[in-house]
């Protein structure tokens, strides 16, 4: 008794889910002679009644009672070949309720094509019972963005205007390249960037206390295995590049970088940074 409640109560909260299939047409058309020009014979030799059904969802119209032949006139016409000794037929499609319909009064003749159009009711959603709104809480207080944490590099030190930086320093293969920015706040003017040799020139001391001169120096479009010059326009960073060959593996930070430098209104003189991090790849 349990069992059959249960399956009548999933059989009305199946049908209540379902859309309708609503019929506007149904009439014999004598004139249609599909059904004997390509006659079609159920399972007594006796030539079978067709349903030419028009619709919107003809493709998935179906019968329950068995279809003999199916043929496809055009997007939204289709004829259903069936024994005329049926006395109603069952129409099915996907999510549909079932839909019956019965033979005319005097049943359905051989060979005669009935035009039946139909269409698709949709199923009215339920109305929802309106939920009790929240009450309006208050809005939390904004916290601070958070803080980016500070770069091992972007150390900057400032002589005579400008702004020198170290960006990067990385190392591979035993060479070491020292990334630097240079900014000029005043004026436009000529900097040189020492190489290995002669007074203040450029130089690093790795965490053992090892010293290493430079292989390479490179500002700007400029590069030379010594001295480099180029002019620094005002307020326009210009990039540098020191690369240093042959450096021990055990080297895990620079303890000091000093960085020759000349200018005209200066003459040499070092640039030092302490402390830099090296990434090794």
């Amino acid at each position: 008794m349990k069992k059959f409640i249960f399956f009548v109560f999933i059989l009305l909260v199946v049908s209540l889910g379902a859309d309708q299939i609503n019929l506007i047409s149904f009439q014999a058309v004598p004139a249609d002679f599909q059904a004997q020009l390509n006659p079609v014979s159920d399972m007594n030799m006796d030539y079978c009644a067709a349903l030419k059904i028009e619709s919107d969802f003809t493709d998935q119209i179906d019968l329950k009672q068995k279809v003999y032949q199916r043929e496809t006139a055009d997007d939204n016409t289709e004829y259903l070949y069936f024994s005329s000794s049926e006395n109603y037929l069952t129409l099915t499609a996907p999510e549909h309720e079932d839909y019956r319909l019965s033979a005319p009064e005097e049943g359905f003749k051989k060979g005669m094509v009935y035009y039946l159009r139909l269409e698709s009711i949709p199923t009215p959603e339920p109305a929802l019972a309106e939920k009790p709104q929240p009450e309006p809480q208050p809005e939390p207080e904004p916290q601070p963005e958070p803080q980016p944490e500070p770069s091992a590099w972007d150390i900057t030190e400032e002589r005579l205007g400008i702004e020198f930086t170290v960006t990067y320093v990385e190392m591979f293969d035993n060479q070491l390249l020292i990334r630097l920015n240079l900014l000029n706040s005043k004026d436009d003017k000529v900097v040189q960037i020492r190489g290995w040799h002669g007074e203040k020139y450029t130089r690093f001391f790795d965490n053992d206390g090892n010293e290493y001169k430079p292989e390479k120096v490179s500002l700007a479009n400029q590069s030379q295995q010594r001295d480099v010059k180029s002019m620094l326009i005002q307020d326009i960073p210009t990039s540098a590049t020191i690369q240093f060959k042959d450096v021990k593996n055990s080297a895990e930070k620079i303890a000091k970088f000093d960085l020759g430098i000349w200018t005209e209104e200066a003459g040499y003189f070092h640039v030092s940074f302490r402390d830099l991090q090296i990434d090794k790849k």
